[in-house]
């Protein structure tokens, strides 16, 4: 797995963070690219999105598939990006180049950060696909 590092965005919550982790498998690695330009384009957004304590991305070769994570100090901001104009035009964009995403959500503490990617497979691997 190729690996952009965690990033520290804002100073970590005093109380519980929201982690969300997904795995997004893309149809072919023809999509790539696309897959690529767009999550540097949401990271980018990510910078001034408020609540964000800190994310990351990976991308699997084996069997292509973007992984991201973040860290929110509420839940409420983790919604608000995701309802953000750069999200939104990223979802459509990626969401027919996809197969059924995989998400996960939990809670930690502020000392629990970063997760790691074995943490983040873990909790993956126990769920199932969202259509």
């Amino acid at each position: 797995m190729l690996t952009l590092p965690w990033t520290v965005t804002h100073s970590s919550p005093d109380g519980a963070c929201t982690v969300i982790v997904g795995r997004l498998p893309l149809r072919t690695y023809r999509d790539l690219p696309a897959m690529v330009s767009w999550t540097r384009r949401t990271r980018r957004s990510l910078v001034a999105a408020p609540g964000l304590a800190g994310h990351a991305a990976a991308v699997e070769l084996s069997a292509p598939a973007l992984w991201i994570m973040s860290a929110w100090t509420n839940r409420a901001d983790l919604v608000r990006f995701d309802r953000s104009a750069q999200h939104q035009a990223a979802k459509s964009a990626l969401s027919p180049r996809l197969w059924p995403p995989t998400f996960a959500v939990w809670t930690c503490r502020p000392a629990d950060l970063p997760v790691t990617w074995a943490e983040a497979r873990r909790r993956i691997d126990g769920t199932s696909p969202t259509t």
